[in-house]
């Protein structure tokens, strides 16, 4: 599953079906919460896959998701070492749901870097 490469059909969410919502949890590598609110984001996937967020983005916030992949990439504003910066983040979604205990099924997960280490991303559905 993991780096799988997968397609769907013009019209349908990259998530599943006309609509998804979802939530994108971000850490920054040392450990430490994102600045402006940008650890936990909520938004939803429609059919043509260029997300819509609530509430509003942090500045600085990208996300780009290949139609052909389900590549993931884009910057989350962070604070690293007492500067304010942007790290740059990658991941994949899944074709399916992946289950790993927790109370929400995984739909994608990355890695955020800087400083020379990393963080995780992980993209959730209801």
């Amino acid at each position: 599953m993991f780096g799988q490469v997968w397609t769907w059909t013009k019209g349908t969410s990259a998530l599943g079906g006309s609509s998804s919502n979802f939530t994108v949890t971000l850490t920054a590598p040392d450990g430490a919460p994102l600045s402006a609110g940008a650890d936990s984001l909520s938004g939803s996937l429609p059919a043509s896959n260029k997300a819509v967020w609530n509430p509003a983005l942090p500045k600085g916030f990208l996300m780009k998701i290949s139609p052909s992949t389900g590549a993931v990439s884009g910057k989350v504003p962070a604070t690293l070492g007492g500067k304010a910066v942007l790290l740059p983040y990658q991941g994949v979604l899944f074709s399916d749901s992946l289950d790993i205990g927790s109370d929400r099924p995984v739909r994608g997960a990355g890695l955020v870097s800087g400083n020379g280490s990393s963080g995780t991303m992980e993209i959730t559905v209801p």
